[in-house]
């Protein structure tokens, strides 16, 4: 059985440090505010919020189409591509929503190089590369 590349591990890490960040934000937020549960009818909070929450409703399937990707031969300048369109994509977005709820040009790239990273790696994933039996 193949292991997934160290492209593949370096780019789950950066999107794992990027949770931690969004939701560290989120905790403190909670903490300053005492705000439990919802967001305490801040609207600077419900973008943070929306930031994490953003992120955990894409990157998952993503990756997972990144790794099948990888998996079947894709290689690491595709993988590192797919990949790094799709954290640059994240961060762009996370960072748009983070300052205005409104549209915002971070937002519109950010989530556009994400819809094109989730395309590319679904596609590369039905692909067959070298790995494909004959």
């Amino acid at each position: 059985m193949n292991a997934p590349s160290t492209c593949y591990a370096a780019i789950v890490a950066a999107h794992c440090l990027l949770l931690l960040v969004l939701g560290w934000r989120v905790i403190r937020f909670r903490q300053t505010k005492g705000v439990g549960i919802g967001d305490g009818g801040e609207a600077a909070f419900t973008r943070r919020i929306r930031a994490h929450a953003n992120l955990t409703e894409w990157a998952p399937m993503a990756l997972l189409a990144l790794l099948v990707a990888d998996l079947r031969g894709a290689g690491p300048i595709v993988v590192g591509a797919i990949g790094g369109a799709l954290l640059v994509g994240r961060v762009m977005h996370a960072i748009g929503l983070s300052g205005s709820a409104g549209p915002s040009s971070l937002r519109i790239v950010g989530m556009v190089l994400t819809l094109a990273a989730v395309a590319a790696a679904s596609v590369c994933a039905v692909l067959c590369w070298g790995s494909c039996p004959a």
